[in-house]
């Protein structure tokens, strides 16, 4: 059975996709770190209906490539996450800065990590170190977009790595769950 994670952008979205959530929702602002406050909400409200919530963590939506104030944002970001109680965070690049990722993955301290739909821009030559550094690095799986049979089949060789497509229609999400049956799909709303 495949879970349906939904990923909302307004926090008016949060009850409505929380009362049909089986486990935990997502949720981004223009595929960028949300508000303070609608992280704090979304957080307070999900634990009140027992369950989880990720966010998004990116300081810019036009490129998956971070300056050193965008790396600093985003840390901030996740220590303010941690503050509030957010049980994961995605993040990710597509080309991995070892220490910028060094440095945001120490600030989730204890939250659940996912590497984000950035992977879609990693060319599928270097997935095999990506992927090991991911796995290595104790993420909990790869949210991706595109390639997803392919990408698939490579993750079958890390077992504590789960693929977690992200899907933005009904049609795709159909697809996926007759085709590579995922455990998780995250659906943006």
């Amino acid at each position: 059975m495949t879970i349906i994670e939904p990923m909302v952008s307004k926090f008016r979205e949060v009850p409505v996709e929380l009362e049909n959530a089986k486990v935990k929702i997502a949720i981004e602002q223009e595929m960028m770190t949300p508000s303070r406050g609608f992280i704090a909400e979304a957080c307070k409200y999900a634990h009140e209906k027992k369950r989880s919530l990720d966010v998004l963590i990116s300081s810019n939506n036009d490129t998956n490539t971070f300056n050193d104030s965008e790396i600093k944002i985003m840390e901030d970001d996740l220590f303010q996450c941690q503050e509030l109680g957010v049980d994961g965070v995605i993040i990710g690049a597509h080309k991995i800065d070892l220490e910028a990722m060094e440095t945001l993955m120490a600030a989730a301290g204890g939250m659940q990590l996912y590497f984000s739909p950035a992977f879609d821009h990693i060319i599928e030559k270097d997935w095999t170190d990506a992927l090991n550094w991911i796995d290595n690095n104790n993420f909990a799986g790869v949210v991706a977009s595109t390639r997803l049979d392919h990408l698939n089949e490579k993750m079958k060789n890390y077992q504590n790595l789960q693929l977690i497509p992200f899907t933005e229609t009904k049609d795709e999400l159909e697809k996926l769950q007759s085709s590579i049956k995922p455990t998780i799909i995250i659906n943006k709303k």
